[in-house]
């Protein structure tokens, strides 16, 4: 794979017995992206790294949807993350 020009790695705390590989089946790349996944007991660390910021930007956007359906699911999200958004 070669380097990818645009990366953004964040870390998000890990709800118990949550699997965010198997549940954002995201350990792939992409035509432009790449995505990977990190879990420890007590945190998720994602990494996403793409050639063009646009695509950087569609890469998180996805992800932090998926994120917040997660959170939703398991009660932990804050009233404003089980919003849907505006379309």
């Amino acid at each position: 794979m070669a380097n990818k020009r645009y990366k953004a790695v964040f870390t998000i705390p890990r709800i118990a017995r949550t699997s965010y590989k198997m549940l954002l089946k995201v350990q792939k790349e992409h035509k432009r992206s790449t995505i990977s996944i990190k879990e420890t007991e007590s945190s998720v660390t994602i990494i996403a790294e793409a050639d063009d910021i646009t695509a950087l930007r569609s890469t998180l956007n996805s992800v932090t949807r998926d994120i917040q359906v997660i959170e939703a699911v398991n009660g932990i999200g804050s009233k404003s993350s089980t919003k849907q958004p505006p379309r």
